[in-house]
């Protein structure tokens, strides 16, 4: 959007976030703490990228890859699942990275989000 020059519309999503955000941690922290204020922020980082691909794709018409989309929500999913058995399985954060580092990774590649034949291709292009 920003490199199309719909500034206009980019702030005013910005600007909606911001207000979100503000609004939340209002109520949220007195609430839950820390844990109010990561809400807060997910919740509203979830719905600013929302409202930017609607808007991309109101002004681009692009078509929507449906098939990456699942793929994509496989893959969280798939995260979420490694982070929950991971840390059941230690209390070292740094060892719960790794595992998750590792994990996703495999997933990536299993659920073919990623293939060997585009990081070569990557990697020799740039």
């Amino acid at each position: 959007l920003t490199a199309n020059g719909n500034l206009k519309e980019s702030n005013i999503i910005a600007g909606s976030g911001m207000v979100i955000n503000i609004g939340l941690n209002l109520i949220l922290i007195p609430e839950y703490n820390a844990f109010g204020s990561a809400l807060s922020s997910l919740i509203t980082q979830a719905i600013t990228a929302l409202a930017q691909v609607l808007m991309v794709q109101k002004k681009f018409k692009f078509k929507v890859n449906y098939k990456l989309i699942v793929t994509l929500v496989i893959f969280v999913i798939g995260v979420i699942v490694f982070n929950y058995f991971s840390k059941l399985a230690t209390q070292s954060w740094m060892i719960n990275f790794v595992i998750m580092l590792a994990a996703s990774g495999v997933w990536a590649f299993f659920i073919r989000l990623l293939s060997i034949k585009s990081m070569i291709r990557i990697l020799n292009y740039g």
